[in-house]
């Protein structure tokens, strides 16, 4: 089911989230999590931070028992979800690794994409999973969401349907 995908790939996130594992893929370099500039570690705080809709509401006290600072609601739309990331920027409380899961109820732009970027800054890392709906903007996103992830060095995208890590190879 649908909301599964998060809840099978938590190990993955983990590791992804933590960047003390390594996570080798087939034609592509293995991934640890790049350390910020020193000056900037005492402004962002350590660990995870998930944002999504009803998908990783589902999956949010297996994030909760792994460390994730969980922020979910029902029908969230990206923008809602964007807003969230900002707020949560701007309040200081956005971690590290910020790991994203929205979609499923509405299109994705690639200028969400930009703008979730934005948020995130080049001190953090922000691994998007794909979506899986029986929706017609389903695919559409998908395609957003991996062209994101080739255009940012420190966007990844962790793929629900094949549970794979995708990223730009540097």
């Amino acid at each position: 089911d649908v909301k599964s995908c998060v809840v099978r790939t938590l190990p993955l996130l983990s590791a992804i989230a933590a960047g003390t594992a390594v996570v080798t893929l087939i034609a592509t370099p293995a991934f640890s999590a790049p350390s910020p500039a020193a000056s900037d570690s005492h402004r962002i705080p350590a660990g995870r931070t998930a944002i999504g809709d009803s998908v990783m509401e589902g999956a949010a006290p297996n994030l909760r028992r792994r460390g994730f600072s969980v922020d979910t609601s029902v029908s969230r739309q990206v923008s809602a979800g964007v807003a969230a990331m900002r707020a949560k920027r701007s309040h200081g409380a956005l971690r590290r690794q910020v790991v994203v899961h929205l979609g499923t109820n509405g299109t994705f732009s690639s200028g969400q994409c930009k703008a979730m970027r934005k948020v995130v800054g080049k001190h953090r890392n922000l691994v998007l999973l794909t979506v899986k709906a029986p929706r017609q903007w389903t695919a559409g996103n998908n395609r957003v969401i991996n062209r994101c992830a080739k255009r940012y060095s420190n966007v990844y995208v962790l793929d629900c349907l094949q549970r794979r890590l995708s990223f730009k190879q540097r």
